[in-house]
């Protein structure tokens, strides 16, 4: 269902507004966070014994009124703070009951709960970052990897922001261009851009694009959980690599074949991301509805797979047709002989744990298809991407004909105004309030 901008609360930016910031449950700290008006007024009146006079952006120790509790107390001063607004954040004791009591005390004397995202989006709209950058701090939250932390974090900080400040300087100065050459004509000193300049530039902002891509990480991509899915024959070794491979016992081992007889599931965390990790039951004959039935379950998990692993013990086993492209081969039960063959599959060995972190890093590797560094790279969203590929789309119809610079200049500068506003709006430079409800709608309260 589609959330409209109108059903928020979001644009009330004169009321004071508390959530939780901490995580969920009992803990040695609770942390309520206020912003608004009213924030500090509200913190202070719940707190007793504070020195005069108080010290901004500075750890304010004290007791809660009436319960005798130690707390901490954290003022801020807008427009030097995180919203822009005056906040305060208080440190309880992680007691949810406790918690609660401070927060029923607080709407009692005005505020009102935080919606998703409204931090974020008081913090925007105040000035102090951009739509691009509070995706950032949403991005980082779900990271499952190292990889997608880092490019999460690039874009909390600004980087898509400033890539998209360049570029829109860049096509503004080019649209002035020619404009000027619509609306000057008749000066001698104020010619229009040459088509050869007009072209040049054209080419290099589409690179830029380019490059943009190659250097980015879709967020389509995080949030997919590839399925990797171990196959092979009865007593294969496949059960004990899965739980080695997760570094606890989840699936059943015995050396009787066939004990497996459907597929289990496990998270696999790996370098560039996390993995469904699935264990089949071994290829057998259709002997019995039983084996049919598990034959035909597995055929089901290895249709919808991003990664076959195909594990043997014997160089001879060699994959079946049913299985469909095989990405990993994995020669198992390493310890008990040679370690290599002339196949050159991988060697692991379960009980030794031999080849555990290589074959986890190459199942990583296949799902996510990328390299494990990225700290040049940054996360775009679906959002992001919808407005590059209209950006691109009007640059490449202004690149197929050039010479229109002289001979139809309202209509190159039509789309360089396209392109100008799909990448202002990657940043809220240019946005509609729809864009903005649907964007902080997904956050988590109190951020």
């Amino acid at each position: 269902m589609d959330i409209r901008f109108a059903n928020l609360p979001f644009m009330q930016l004169n009321d004071t507004i508390v959530a939780i910031s901490s995580a969920s449950g009992h803990g040695a700290r609770g942390i309520l966070r206020l912003s608004g008006p009213e924030a500090r007024e509200m913190a202070l009146n719940l707190v007793v014994a504070c020195p005069n006079p108080l010290p901004p952006r500075q750890w304010i120790s004290g007791q809660l009124n009436l319960w005798h509790l130690p707390v901490g107390l954290l003022l801020f001063q807008g427009p030097a703070s995180f919203t822009g607004q005056d906040m305060a954040e208080l440190h309880l004791p992680g007691i949810p009951a406790l918690i609660q009591h401070v927060i029923a005390d607080l709407q009692r004397t005005g505020a009102r709960m935080a919606s998703p995202g409204e931090f974020s989006y008081r913090a925007c709209e105040l000035g102090k970052m951009d739509i691009s950058r509070a995706e950032g701090i949403n991005a980082v939250i779900y990271a499952q990897s190292e990889q997608e932390f880092s490019a999460a974090s690039a874009l909390r900080c600004g980087a898509l922001y400033q890539w998209a400040q360049t570029q829109s300087n860049q096509l503004a100065e080019l649209l002035a261009l020619v404009e000027a050459g619509i609306d000057f004509t008749d000066e001698h000193d104020v010619g229009a851009i040459t088509v050869p300049e007009f072209n040049y530039r054209i080419n290099s902002l589409r690179q830029q694009l380019t490059e943009l891509h190659l250097h980015s990480q879709r967020w389509q991509m995080a949030e997919h959980r590839p399925t990797a899915v171990l196959v092979g024959r009865p007593n294969a070794g496949k059960s004990s690599l899965f739980n080695a491979l997760l570094g606890r016992p989840r699936a059943m081992v015995s050396p009787v074949a066939g004990t497996t007889r459907d597929s289990i599931a496990a998270l696999l965390a790996t370098p560039y991301g996390v993995v469904t990790l699935m264990d089949s039951a071994g290829y057998e004959a259709n002997d019995s509805p039983l084996q049919g039935s598990m034959n035909h379950m597995r055929e089901s998990t290895l249709q919808r797979a991003d990664v076959v692993i195909w594990v043997s013990e014997n160089e001879d086993d060699t994959p079946l047709d049913s299985t469909g492209p095989i990405h990993i081969s994995v020669k198992s039960k390493a310890d008990t002989g040679n370690e290599s063959d002339a196949s050159n599959r991988l060697a692991v060995s379960s009980l030794a744990g031999t080849g555990i972190a290589e074959l986890t890093d190459l199942i990583g590797r296949q799902a996510f298809g990328k390299s494990a560094s990225s700290a040049s790279r940054i996360l775009l969203n679906a959002r992001h991407m919808a407005e590059l590929e209209l950006a691109d789309a009007a640059l490449a119809r202004v690149s197929e004909e050039p010479q229109k610079v002289e001979s139809e200049p309202e209509l190159i500068a039509a789309d360089l105004r396209a392109a100008l506003n799909a990448i202002g709006r990657i940043t809220g430079v240019i946005s509609s309030d729809d864009i903005l409800g649907l964007i902080f709608s997904k956050f988590c309260v109190g951020k």
